[in-house]
């Protein structure tokens, strides 16, 4: 099959990174995918690193004759079977690209979009399919008319096979705390993300600054990046830490490249977002037997169940945070058993290869159902064309 993936998105986030570990499995299993994004973009730049093939093309302006131009040629210089749009401005770019190939949206994010018209109609007619990343994702397009509820599919974070991996666990949890500066015996809580408001990782600070009188050699990693927008951010969460008295006891790790390394280093993980769908970070986590405290927001809960694969927190509650890391740390049998159960639940549900079979499947039936349509009938007599063309 041939897909042509878009995202309009300039900034480096977790979006594109799972659209980029979705092209490199279907690449590397026998189909032909390609990303659409702006060429002098973090995006552009990070998916070649990857061995992503790019093709730039801007989606700043979704209804400009020439962005539609540029994207009819290069569907049809593809011939692509699918193009699916992981961002709002391209998704409305592609409705334009209706007789020429199948039209998948996918959805990564929980904010509740108005309804209207306009969206409805676009939602329920205009794409074949659409791809909720979180059921909650799922559950709210459809209560708001947004889409079709017969032509959705729930399709989850995953984790690639080198976070399974338990034969060098003890050597990254070495590595990585020298690395970091951080003593073997000491307790880490790790949050990994862009640093951006709605992660919520002041949450983190101010439970360390709680737990400081009590466990004064925990220490807490923020690991990330602020995009350019939220640089600011990113230095109040310093200056935070400085003000709390803990900036000796927080290590700000910047954007790293081996999340499974670094998780070792943690012996908890803390995922404080204010919003989120499933967060990249659990699966990962949960794959890697790291011991996870999450938000109770979004779709974490699918993921995170209280006291069995993790722990649930109110979002934005420093004190049932620290109470929640500090029983984590007070209770290493208890704690043990909730990794365990959560590295089950990675394994057996999970893994890449599982949610991409689950893609392959959502592309078959979103291929089959708009071959029926009028658009159908219409992309095969314009190939027909071209091909005589050719």
């Amino acid at each position: 099959m041939r897909i042509l993936h878009t995202v309009a998105a300039r900034e480096w986030g977790g979006i594109a990174y799972r659209t980029v570990e979705q092209i490199g499995w279907l690449n590397s299993h026998g189909h032909e995918s390609w990303l659409a994004c702006p060429a002098d973009s973090e995006v552009a730049r990070r998916a070649g690193q990857f061995g992503v093939p790019v093709l730039g093309l801007d989606f700043a302006e979704p209804f400009l004759p020439a962005t539609i131009w540029k994207l009819r040629r290069l569907l049809r210089h593809l011939d692509c079977d699918v193009i699916e749009a992981h961002t709002g401005r391209c998704a409305n770019v592609i409705l334009a690209a209706r007789d020429r190939c199948t039209l998948i949206r996918t959805r990564h994010t929980t904010h509740t979009l108005r309804p209207s018209l306009s969206r409805s109609l676009r939602g329920r007619w205009g794409w074949d399919w659409t791809v909720a990343t979180a059921r909650v994702i799922r559950d709210d397009m459809v209560r708001t008319r947004l889409a079709a509820p017969d032509r959705i599919s729930i399709i989850g974070e995953w984790v690639e096979s080198r976070f399974f991996d338990a034969a060098h666990r003890s050597r990254q949890r070495h590595d990585w705390r020298a690395r970091l500066g951080i003593a073997d015996a000491g307790f880490v809580v790790g949050a990994i993300g862009m640093l951006r408001p709605d992660k919520g990782f002041e949450t983190v600070l101010h439970a360390l600054a709680r737990m400081r009188a009590t466990h004064p050699d925990t220490v807490a990693v923020i690991a990330g990046e602020a995009p350019r927008e939220n640089t600011a951010y990113g230095r109040q969460l310093q200056l935070l830490a400085q003000s709390l008295g803990i900036a000796g006891n927080v290590v700000f790790a910047g954007y790293c490249d081996d999340v499974a390394g670094i998780l070792q280093a943690f012996d908890a993980v803390a995922v404080p977002s204010l919003s989120e769908a499933q967060s990249r970070v659990i699966p990962e986590a949960l794959a890697g037997c790291r011991p996870v405290a999450a938000s109770d927001v979004g779709g974490i809960s699918e993921l995170v169940v209280h006291g069995k694969t993790g722990w649930l927190v109110p979002p934005g509650d420093a004190d049932a945070l620290a109470a929640c890391l500090v029983r984590m740390r007070t209770e290493p049998a208890t704690t043990q058993a909730v990794s365990d159960q959560g590295g089950d639940l990675a394994r057996r549900s999970l893994h890449i290869n599982a949610r991409m079979s689950e893609y392959l499947e959502t592309y078959d039936s979103a291929v089959a159902r708009a071959a029926g349509s009028l658009f159908g009938r219409r992309r095969e007599r314009a190939r027909l064309g071209w091909a005589a063309a050719d």
